[in-house]
């Protein structure tokens, strides 16, 4: 029995006491670290950690298949914890003192109550490997991962990742288990000689709270932060060529990017020539006509800069007021015309497909590539959407997005190696 479900469709605000009346995040530097222990309630007991860092802080309950879950409500400092978690229906609270390395105290959900007990274990994973850059907006933190020889200069892969809260492993904690599809990809690359640096997109990972504010954020940030990675890799002599390899929609950030940053070589994945404009317009040709006329007029408010205050509820997830200002953003890019004026420019690019990938259609997938004339294209068999290998049953494939074990799929690494050996070096 699932004590604390994990798919809420809308996240809940509560309040604990009088000690919290407001979102916050505090804490002193005595807090940071990993912390592990576990929750004890009516349905049993069940394992939990907590990572607590500069800005905020993500619990884990492998038990419940809920990683990287955020504290919406952090307090640490002194002698006391208290911690808000919209983990379900209604938010899991956890107050209590802490003496020493240990922290114990009130579980709350709802009307039911338990315990929980944390106990510090050490300082956050990461260590040499950790690095952020500054975007002028707030740093992103990340993992910058070098082959183990040391030798150089050599190629950096800056790994973009898909659309959401996903973070720079490839995982999302919205969705159940984890699968860890970039953290992957950038080992493997270690292994084949190439360097790779990852980073919690805005919104999500240990940059959770940068996102926080829907109403502000807008789909700019996000090409304008792979931007400030890219320059901030400026001058390093570590690397002599950089290559930028969007998964999914972090292709469009990537390809967008590349209009203030610099790189050597792009390379997608799971890439489509349908852009953002013609899903919501293909979608809308199912809708009842009075949703058809809705969906038409909301769009022309949007291409001309104007806000709709309010829309049918049937259309209220897609344009609901706070989300428009993003929703209009992103409609201002189309991947095929970003890959065509850097390809124009020189700028050699790789297409990769996986001929299992459920979220993308080879139909969708050439429909880019012959966009894009001069880019290369490759199709790997057995793979899907977050590169891991899998088989043609379908129930398969989705458990791939929640289980870490499947494999990385083995052609994805000699692909891009091979495309790089056509790159050539730049001084930096």
């Amino acid at each position: 029995m699932r004590a604390f479900p994990h798919r809420p469709r809308r996240l809940a605000v509560a309040v604990l006491s009088a000690l919290v009346l407001f979102r916050l995040t505090a804490q002193e530097s005595s807090w940071l670290g990993l912390w592990e222990g576990g929750l004890r309630t009516a349905q049993g007991d069940f394992p939990a950690r907590l990572e607590i860092f500069p800005g905020g802080a993500l619990l884990d309950l492998p038990d419940q298949d809920a990683w990287g879950w955020p504290a919406r409500t952090l307090k640490a400092e002194g002698g006391d914890l208290y911690l808000s978690v919209d983990l379900g229906r209604e938010p899991l609270e956890l107050a209590g003192p802490r003496e020493g390395d240990e922290v114990a105290g009130t579980l709350i959900q709802g009307g039911r109550r338990g315990s929980f007990t944390f106990r510090r274990v050490g300082d956050a994973p990461g260590g040499e490997g950790e690095r952020g850059f500054d975007t002028g907006r707030g740093v992103l933190p990340g993992t910058l991962v070098l082959p183990p020889d040391g030798t150089g200069p050599r190629t950096l892969a800056v790994l973009l990742p898909d659309s959401g809260t996903t973070d720079r492993d490839g995982n999302n904690w919205q969705v159940p288990g984890r699968n860890d599809s970039l953290r992957a990809l950038a080992e493997a690359l270690a292994g084949a000689g190439i360097a790779s640096y990852r980073y919690d997109r805005r919104g999500a990972g240990k940059a959770y709270r940068l996102g926080e504010d829907e109403g502000t954020l807008v789909f700019e940030d996000h090409v304008r932060d792979a931007a400030a990675c890219l320059r901030s890799f400026e001058g390093d002599p570590r690397f002599d060529r950089i290559l930028v390899f969007g998964l999914g929609d972090g292709a469009l950030v990537g390809a967008a990017a590349l209009r203030e940053g610099r790189a050597d070589a792009f390379a997608g994945m799971g890439v489509s020539g349908r852009g953002l404009r013609d899903m919501i317009e293909a979608a809308a040709t199912g809708a009842p006509e009075e949703y058809r006329a809705e969906i038409s007029r909301v769009l022309s408010e949007l291409d001309a800069g104007r806000f709709v205050d309010s829309v049918s509820p049937f259309l209220e997830n897609l344009f609901r007021r706070s989300f428009q200002p993003y929703l209009a953003s992103w409609l201002r890019y189309d991947l095929g015309t970003e890959l065509g004026r850097i390809s124009a420019g020189g700028l050699p690019v790789l297409l990769i497909q996986g001929d299992l990938d459920l979220q993308v259609t080879l139909e969708e997938f050439d429909r880019l590539r012959t966009s894009v004339p001069a880019a290369e294209a490759v199709l790997l068999p057995g793979t899907n959407h977050i590169l891991k290998l899998v088989g043609n049953d379908v129930e398969e494939n989705y458990a791939s997005f929640s289980d870490p074990s499947f494999p990385l799929s083995p052609g994805i690494v000699p692909a891009l190696v091979d495309f790089l050996g056509r790159v050539p070096a730049q001084a930096r």
